[in-house]
């Protein structure tokens, strides 16, 4: 139903933002509409009496965010009241657009209107090469590098939601795309740090950094810093000989600091390399106090970024953001949501991991937090898997006792789709029952990942795995993702992708220990059987999850990167050929063995927990779990 609405009062700056999530909601703009007095107030207020309706707020997403509350409540026509605090100054999400999949600017268009109506006032791009350095042309070579016009658009697009762009770039790290080429080569100390203390480095951060912030109307910049483990230990050291790294991080921030402050820029960095240099020993979690000589390198006009994705506890986040209260900077908390792992994004940890975290920021008083959504080693899972983890975020920004049940009304109401549906998704990497609490499932492990890429001859995971069986697991969620596809419209790409690629993995799952248990068994009818049947079902079957996952990615992506997945699973299609091939000339007696067969399984994933029970390692890299050979 399309209701008709007629807003009035202090509309400045709200029109364009009114227009365009006009689609969204469902509502046009006419003169004879249901009246809605908007007023700009200190508090967020939304009230229906039945009749007509008030929307009052301070800033400009928080008006958003009333409105998506309302419109549900309009269409019920029963009378409402609402208010609301907004517990966090900046809550924003960290896309990432460097590893392979680059979100076109439709794809983050979209994002940002669902972030508007959850409540969102911040938002980045994680960008190391992929935006356009003029002057150097190899940065970001043929890696779908975001123009200025790009970028300028889509800063023009967040502002109309309230939505402050944050470039967020790398300045010493994290380099590698950029500095593989023959061309970038003199800025590189090791293959993916750039070289400190040299002049040419400077002058191309100058360019770096002009470039990143021009498209947008924000003066703060996120610089990265993080990560560099192998700072000052290549050419580095051939040039100057070896110069310890907190002394060359020091004088190199300074330099970056120097051309922030020409441009009118207020950095933030990751904080991970202080507590790194404070420990001594490469540990970000260290238990140790901050040495003053440690807190005194950091200057003062720098935002430190205390990232943690993997800890559970609320002492631990309360124990770090204490010690990030040591320095004389402010704090900006950054979790995970977990979508880095895996072609399923993982609800489990995103959620146990994230709650505790929020729930310390309110008690600390950290005031300004991020989600980020990491593509590590390909892109793998679609940004919109983790709409539902967002919505966390949001809640958490508005209110300190957030229910899962909340998370999931609001769900409904900003992007129109089932939660149970999203939690599904995670379940592709789930074996164990859901717990009581409500919150989705922690995840066993990524075998999702290694289940499709692994080898069915060479089986480098089957060990781990020689007692369970899937195929029964994929079919039902096969089932599940079907019925997804009709409920949630707007999301038909995605699961139709999960369903092809549970309906394919029903199949090869437990094909590669099948194939290894005939074989050892001198069973050649089940041998047969597998490579005249099982393998060319499969090989259907494959061509659907290539042909959705085809249309998941240009749905929400730039082209380049897509290559990468056409040959992960090109691969996987390439190998089952060579399998079949190899199983029926073995069974036409054109082999004695097959030597892969005659290799003994080894675990690699399994181990025992401290309770006793039996838990499972996750290995992300494809590359590890193709073959044992180098790639």
């Amino acid at each position: 139903m399309i209701l008709k609405l007629y807003f009035s009062g202090q509309l400045s700056g709200l029109e364009r933002g009114l227009e365009i999530l006009s689609k969204e909601l469902g509502f046009t703009l006419e003169p004879d509409g249901i009246p809605v007095q908007v007023t700009s107030e200190n508090r967020i207020y939304t009230a229906f009496d039945g009749e007509k309706a008030v929307i009052s707020y301070t800033r400009k997403h928080q008006f958003f965010r009333a409105l998506s509350m309302l419109i549900p409540k309009l269409r019920e026509g029963a009378p409402f009241t609402h208010e609301e605090t907004e517990l966090f100054t900046t809550n924003g999400a960290m896309f990432d657009a460097s590893r392979n999949g680059v979100p076109s600017v439709e794809g983050v268009q979209f994002l940002l209107r669902k972030m508007a109506l959850m409540g969102f006032n911040a938002a980045m791009l994680y960008t190391e090469d992929t935006y356009e350095v003029p002057e150097y042309p190899y940065f970001g070579y043929m890696r779908g590098r975001y123009t200025e016009a790009e970028l300028r658009a889509l800063d023009d697009y967040a502002d109309s939601f309230g939505i402050e762009l944050i470039p967020c770039i790398q300045t010493l790290g994290h380099l590698s795309q950029a500095l593989k080429w023959r061309e970038m080569s003199k800025f590189r100390d090791t293959p993916d740090v750039l070289l400190c203390d040299d002049e040419e480095t400077y002058a191309l951060l100058e360019k770096m950094i002009a470039a990143a912030c021009r498209p947008f109307r924000s003066k703060r910049i996120h610089i990265g810093m993080d990560e560099v483990h192998s700072l000052g230990l290549g050419r580095y050291i051939q040039k100057n000989g070896f110069v310890p790294g907190f002394e060359i991080i020091s004088r190199h921030l300074t330099r970056v600091c120097g051309i922030l402050k020409k441009h009118g820029l207020s950095p933030m960095i990751w904080s991970d390399m202080y507590f790194r240099l404070a420990s001594r020993s490469d540990s970000y979690y260290t238990e140790k106090e901050i040495p003053q000589e440690v807190i005194a390198l950091v200057p003062p006009e720098i935002q430190l970024v205390y990232w943690d994705y993997y800890n559970d506890k609320e002492e631990h986040y309360r124990h770090f953001m204490e010690r990030h209260m040591q320095f004389h900077n402010p704090v900006l908390f950054a979790g995970g949501l977990w979508i880095w792992i895996s072609p399923a994004m993982h609800n489990g940890e995103a959620f146990r991991n994230s709650i505790p975290a929020l729930k310390q920021c309110h008690v600390c008083g950290v005031r300004e937090v991020f989600c980020t959504l990491w593509g590590d080693n390909g892109a793998e899972a679609d940004l919109r898997t983790a709409l539902l983890a967002m919505q966390l975020y949001a809640e958490y920004g508005y209110s300190d006792a957030v229910t899962m049940d909340m998370v999931k009304e609001r769900f409904s109401e900003c992007v129109f789709a089932q939660a149970e549906d999203f939690l599904a998704i995670s379940r592709m990497d789930v074996i164990s029952q859901p717990p009581e609490d409500g919150l989705p499932p922690m995840e066993d492990s990524n075998f999702t990942k290694y289940l499709l890429y692994q080898d069915v001859l060479l089986g480098l995971f089957d060990k781990d795995f020689e007692n369970v069986s899937f195929a029964s697991h994929y079919e039902a969620l096969e089932k599940q993702f079907a019925l997804a596809s009709q409920k949630n419209k707007g999301f038909g790409d995605i699961f139709r992708y999960y369903q092809a690629l549970a309906g394919f993995l029903a199949v090869k799952a437990d094909l590669g220990k099948r194939i290894y248990d005939a074989y050892h068994q001198k069973d050649k009818a089940a041998l047969r059987s597998i490579a005249e049947q099982e393998i060319p079902e499969g090989l259907t079957r494959l061509q659907k999850v290539c042909e959705t996952r085809r249309a998941v990615w240009f749905s929400g992506c730039k082209p380049f990167g897509f290559e990468v997945l056409d040959i992960r699973l090109g691969g996987v299609a390439a190998r089952l050929r060579t399998a079949r091939q190899r199983v029926l000339e073995y069974l036409d007696g054109e082999y004695l063995v097959l030597a892969e067969l005659e290799q003994p399984r080894l675990s690699l994933l399994r181990y025992e927990k401290e309770d006793g029970g039996t838990a499972y390692r996750s290995e992300n890299g494809w590359a590890r779990i193709a073959s044992a050979c180098p790639i």
